[in-house]
Order: structure tokens, then C-alpha cells, then sequence
């Protein structure tokens, strides 16, 4: 199994260096597909429908948003619910419609878009369709809805009677502790079962009284506020409004307001036992009836309320409408209170006689239950009553400080062109640039050109074509050389490196020279034997030392048996004259190697083959070792501390930036700094 290779990452320098000169070298690739995403986004573009887009904004009044008694309080969200709401949607559906506008309160919702801005306490509506005046209209109808609707379902006598509420609460709480404080340290009191009776029903009805009066300030309050905004928006007819006769209602209004009275006074009569209230009226109507004839009662006043601005040449408004009947419903809420009020005093006073008839050593005991029993549920009472207002908060809304109107787009919103164009052809580049890059992996990955391993820092000492296909890998000899079809460039640069090695050092002449290369594969063998063929050529006497102990070939490059070798030489078994052969190049001897598989290390690093290494260094001009490559055998790093000069050889296209870094840290991991390359098998 081949051992898996060892890497570094390549130099961000390189690599972004090599992928921007492989960009600019298919620039026109590149070019042709951001003119690509051009196109298809100025199709797309056309072809997609034109959305317009239009915003108007209502502002609210400070004091009935920001309330710590409201369920969000210090926020809009009250207020961006209320913008969607059904009443709020339904009202500019109907608006769109008499503006000939066909808008569904569902497709309301998908058009527009809300925005808060709590800094001026205001939300931002942004409606979107494909027509420009439909548009405008949407977003006006809904800012114009909500201000209709606030105008008349006001927040402010709503928080007004939260906050009363809450402080009656506060005070019946602190009356109450004082009354149970009292309570500890007198004696317990009992009553008989008329006393019991009599202070239940005391109790009921005062709490009952102090309830209605709490709706009563409601009411009236909300009363006041319709009843002033009638007056300044239809001062025409105002006061007609307020004053409709019998002639035109009937009595249809008392029967309603003598129905809520006795709906108000229902649930204190389930609670007391065995007792019955009398009411002022002879008619016998039914509390189930309420409903039916409050929406006839609605029904006849919108028809009143039709001729009444007709006579007035007053335009008809949905408005006016809710207006007026939010008004009356109000008003007659206000008058079956205050009609229930009576009711009950009159109830209280027949009762308070029969309080006074209890017998005296009896009546500060009994005053004493009914005072803190009144207390007691008076809370319970008034916190039921808080719990419930709190519920309707929902049907009240903040007042409007202020709209800005959404004017009709004079220009389609969607699709935008100039960005849809820049994001088609930003998309073209990144994909044409990924494409071009993907395409040429191998150039980002591999080493190609010499210019790039000195952009590196490697010094490179020559440049190899690759050699003919079918030919001989090695040299011809000096004799031959002009009768042979090798490639002058591949002998070119043979030269080029034996004229460096003669000359590339004026410190010391380079003598012994190691040949390897990163990972098998790469043609060291080849570059060590023509290295050896072309200094014995030139005529200096070459020794040619094949110590590949991994994957040894010299012995098939020069067509020999592969025994006696220089692993017979280092175990002994053979004379160092015994090992060494002549070859038909005139010059240069070999020695040739046999794999040995066994720990190869121990061989090579041993003191005989330093041994070896000195004595063959004096007997001829030059000594070339062919090493196995250092990734696969990390001693052969140890080599270079005996030779006079270490070539790496690195093959165009197979070997990788991150296989030649990791040679160079094995050579630097023991001390070896200087080495040269050589840049093999590249297309001439």
C-alpha cells in the first residue's frame, strides 16, 4: 500500500499570486460569463411584473401609548396590532371599495408592511402592489382607518378609569388592613340568621353600587369625549343628533336602557337568595331580547341619521355613522346606570329600615361584620372589575397626534434594475472566476513554471523538457551525441547544470553532489544519471552511486545487473573494488543498489557508508549519489551533511507547492538550509 503523503499548506503569497495570474490569463472566460449574469438579470428583470411601492406614517400622542397600566406600555405594539386589526382592516377595505378598489381584508395584510419608530412614537406603513394609485390608496386607507377608529374608541377615558380604578384599589386595601388589624383583637361576633341575611344583602348591593358608579365615570367620561368631537366635526347637525324625539325613535331607547339596568342588576339578584327586586316599568321584557333590540334601535337611527344629512347636504360618512351610534349606545349605557342606581337606593333605603330594627345591645356587633364583610368584597370586587377593563383593552386605541399621507409613486419600486444588473453580474464573475479556477486546479496546486519557484525563494539551477516518448532517458556519449535525435534544450540544460556545478561555488569546488526529490515519481534518477553523463562527457571522471535503498533504477537505466551492489559493499559482504563498474560511457563508473526493505535507515546513516562516502571522494572528480526521496525515507537528509552540493528535483505539473515545503523542513529539521532546484519535465 503506498504510504500516504505528508504536506504542508502552500504560501498564501503563491497562491494568491497563481490564481490571479490564472484569472487575468482567462480574463475573456471570465469576462464572457459576468456578460452572461448581465443578461439573464436584464431578462429576468423585464419579464418581471412592476411593483410600486408607497409609504405614508401615522404619529401618536405620547400620554395613550406610554402607560405602565397597558399591557405593552413603553412600546407600539399595542398600536401595530390595532393597525391589523379587523375593525381597522375591514374599514379600509371599505374605503378601497368606494374608491373602486376591490382589497380583501387578507390581501391588506400581504400588501402593506409596518415599521415602528419609537423615538417620535410613530409607525411607518409601506404598502406594495402592481398598480401606483392602488398603492398610494392602500397605504392612506389604513393610516385614515385607524385614525377614524381612535377617534372614536379613544384610549384616553379608558386609562383614566384604569388609573382611578387602581387607586380605589389602593385605597380600600390600606381601609381594609386597618379594619383586619381591628378585627384580631376583638371578640368574635356571631349573628342570627336574619342578622346573617340583612348584612349579606347590605353588603351586596352597597359594592354593587360602588361597581356601576366605577362604570358610570367610565362612560360618562367616553359620553363627553364623542359628544365634543360631534360637536366640532358636524356642528350643523350636532345638536339635531343629540336631540332626536320620541316622534322619530319611539320608545325604543328606554326599553333598551331599562333592559341594561335590569342586565345590571342580574348578577347581584343570582347572588342573594330569596330575593326579588321590583322594578319601575309595567312592560314585561326579557334580558335575552337585549341584543335584538339594541341592533334594531342601530338600525333605525343609521336610517335617521341618512335623512338628517340629506336635509343638511352633509356628505354620508361611515364615520358619522359609528360616530353617532357609539355615542347612543353610550348614552343609554350612562342612563340605565344611573337608573339602576335609583333601583338600588331604593332597595338600600327599605333595607337600612330594617337595619335600624335590630335590637340595640346587638347593633355596633352587627355594624362591625357588615363593615368589614363591605370591605372585603368592595376588593374583591373592584379588583374583579379591574381584571375585566383589562380585557377590553384591546377596543380602545391610542389618539392620533398626526398622518402624513402617502402620495402616488411616480416610478415602479420592483424590480430594480441597476441592482438586479449588479447582482447578475456579480454573480456572473464569482461563477466565471470559480469556473476558471476549478477548471485549472492543477495549475493552483502544482508547480508549473520556474518563475513561480522563484517568486518562492527556490534558486533554480536549470530547466528540463521532458523527454521523447520511446526514447532512451539517458544521454548519447560525447562521440554520438551528433548522430542522435535528442532534444538539444534537454542537453542544453544537462550543461547548464555541469557548468554550474564546475563554476557555481568559488568557496570550494562541488564534488559530491546529491540528487532527490520530494516523493518518488519525479525523475531524480534520471536528472542523477545524465548530471553523471554529461560531467564525464566534459571529461572529468564521474562516479555514478545509486543509494536508493527504497526503489533503486540505475541498474535498468544502464541495462546491468542490479549485484554486486553498494549494500554487499556496507554489510561486508563485498570489496569496495568488487561493487564498482565500468559503463560504456567513457568516464563514469557505477555502483549500483538492491532494495532493501528492512529498516533502510540503519544502511544508510551507518558509519561504513560514511566511510564509503570519504574514501570515493578522493578517487574521483565527481561523485553523484542518487538518494531515495526524502519523504520516504527521512534520513536520507543526513546525506547532506557529506556532500558538497544537495539538488532537489521537482517535476512540472506532478509535484505539489506543499510536497516540495515538506522536503525543505526535513532538510531544515537537521540543519541543511542550502540546497538548488531543478524544474523537470516541463514542455519545451
Amino acid at each position: 500500500m503506498n504510504q500516504m503523503k505528508k504536506q504542508l499548506p502552500q504560501p498564501l503569497k503563491i497562491l494568491l499570486k497563481k490564481r490571479l495570474n490564472l484569472i487575468l490569463e482567462r480574463k475573456w472566460f471570465v469576462l464572457g460569463f459576468l456578460g452572461l449574469g448581465l443578461l439573464i438579470a436584464l431578462g429576468i428583470s423585464l419579464l418581471m411584473p412592476k411593483q410600486y411601492r408607497a409609504v405614508s406614517s401615522i404619529s401618536f400622542k405620547y400620554n395613550t401609548v406610554y402607560s405602565p397600566l397597558l399591557t405593552n406600555g413603553g412600546s407600539l405594539d399595542n398600536e401595530l396590532r390595532a393597525l391589523t386589526s379587523k375593525k381597522v382592516l375591514s374599514k379600509a377595505s371599505n374605503k378601497l371599495l368606494n374608491n373602486n378598489f376591490n382589497v380583501t381584508e387578507a390581501q391588506l395584510l400581504n400588501i402593506i408592511t409596518l415599521q415602528q419608530d419609537q423615538a417620535s412614537t410613530s409607525i411607518i406603513v409601506s404598502a406594495i402592489t402592481d398598480d401606483a394609485e392602488k398603492t398610494a390608496n392602500v397605504a392612506n386607507a389604513i393610516v385614515t382607518s385607524y385614525s377614524e377608529v381612535s377617534e372614536i374608541k379613544s384610549r384616553e377615558a379608558y386609562l383614566k378609569t384604569l388609573r382611578s380604578l387602581n387607586d380605589r384599589i389602593k385605597e380600600v386595601q390600606k381601609e381594609n388592613a386597618v379594619l383586619q388589624a381591628a378585627q384580631q383583637t376583638a371578640p368574635s361576633v356571631s349573628l342570627n340568621i336574619n342578622e346573617e341575611r340583612l348584612v349579606t344583602r347590605l353588603t351586596e348591593l352597597e359594592t354593587e353600587l360602588e361597581s356601576i358608579e366605577i362604570d358610570n365615570q367610565f362612560y360618562s367620561a367616553q359620553l363627553q369625549y364623542l359628544q365634543k368631537l360631534l360637536d366640532n366635526k358636524y356642528p350643523l347637525i350636532s345638536a339635531k343628533i343629540l336631540n332626536i324625539s320620541k316622534a322619530d325613535m319611539g320608545n325604543s331607547q328606554l326599553i333598551v336602557e331599562r333592559l341594561e339596568a335590569k342586565a345590571n342588576l342580574s348578577e347581584v339578584v343570582s347572588k342573594l337568595r330569596n330575593f326579588s327586586i321590583s322594578y319601575p316599568w309595567t312592560e314585561n321584557i326579557d334580558i335575552k331580547d337585549l341584543p335584538k333590540l339594541k341592533q334594531n334601535f342601530n338600525r333605525r337611527l343609521t336610517v335617521y341619521l341618512k335623512n338628517l344629512v340629506k336635509e343638511n347636504n352633509i356628505p354620508e360618512s361611515d364615520f358619522l355613522n359609528q360616530l353617532v351610534i357609539n355615542l347612543y349606545d353610550l348614552q343609554m349605557k350612562v342612563s340605565s346606570i344611573d337608573l339602576s342606581k335609583s333601583i338600588i337606593f331604593n332597595l338600600l333605603n327599605g333595607l337600612e329600615e330594617q337595619f335600624k330594627s335590630i335590637p340595640f345591645a346587638n347593633l355596633d356587633n352587627v355594624r362591625q361584620v357588615r363593615s368589614v364583610r363591605f370591605q372585603n368584597k368592595l376588593l374583591i370586587k373592584l379588583k374583579s372589575k379591574e381584571v375585566k377593563l383589562k380585557e377590553r383593552e384591546k377596543e380602545f386605541f391610542a389618539e392620533t397626534d398626526s398622518i402624513i399621507k402617502a402620495e402616488t409613486p411616480g416610478s415602479f419600486f420592483s424590480p430594480n434594475i441597476p441592482l438586479n444588473l449588479f447582482f447578475g453580474a456579480l454573480a456572473g464573475l464569482i461563477l466565471g472566476v470559480v469556473l476558471a479556477l476549478t477548471t485549472k486546479q492543477k495549475e493552483l496546486e502544482y508547480i508549473t513554471r520556474v518563475e513561480d519557484l522563484e517568486e518562492a525563494g527556490y534558486k533554480i539551477i536549470s530547466q528540463i523538457p521532458t523527454f521523447p516518448t520511446g526514447g532512451s532517458l539517458l544521454l548519447s556519449s560525447q562521440e554520438e551525441k551528433n548522430k542522435t535525435k535528442t532534444d538539444p534544450n534537454i542537453v542544453k540544460s544537462f550543461l547548464g547544470i555541469e557548468t554550474f556545478l564546475k563554476y557555481g561555488n568559488l568557496d570550494k569546488p562541488l564534488n559530491t553532489i546529491m540528487v532527490s526529490s520530494g516523493y518518488q515519481g519525479e525523475g531524480k534518477s534520471v536528472v542523477a544519471s545524465n548530471i553523471a553523463i554529461t560531467l564525464a562527457n566534459q571529461g572529468s571522471k564521474v562516479l555514478l552511486v545509486d543509494s536508493d535503498l527504497k526503489k533503486p533504477n540505475l541498474n535498468k537505466f544502464f541495462k546491468v545487473k542490479s549485484t554486486p551492489s553498494l549494500a554487499h559493499y556496507l554489510f561486508r559482504k563485498k570489496e569496495l573494488d568488487e561493487i564498482i563498474r565500468s559503463t560504456h560511457f567513457r568516464n563514469l563508473d557505477l555502483i549500483t543498489c538492491i532494495e532493501f526493505p528492512q529498516n533502510p535507515a540503519v544502511i544508510i546513516t551507518s558509519e561504513r557508508m560514511k566511510n564509503f562516502m570519504e574514501k570515493v571522494k578522493n578517487d574521483y572528480d565527481y561523485v553523484v549519489y542518487d538518494t531515495a526521496s526524502l519523504c520516504d525515507l527521512k534520513e536520507t537528509a543526513k546525506i547532506a551533511y557529506r556532500v558538497d552540493e544537495i539538488i532537489l528535483v521537482v517535476r512540472a505539473n506532478k509535484t505539489k507547492y506543499s510536497e516540495l515545503s515538506y522536503a525543505e523542513q526535513l532538510l531544515e529539521e537537521v540543519g541543511i538550509t542550502n540546497f538548488n532546484v531543478v524544474l523537470n519535465h516541463i514542455k519545451s
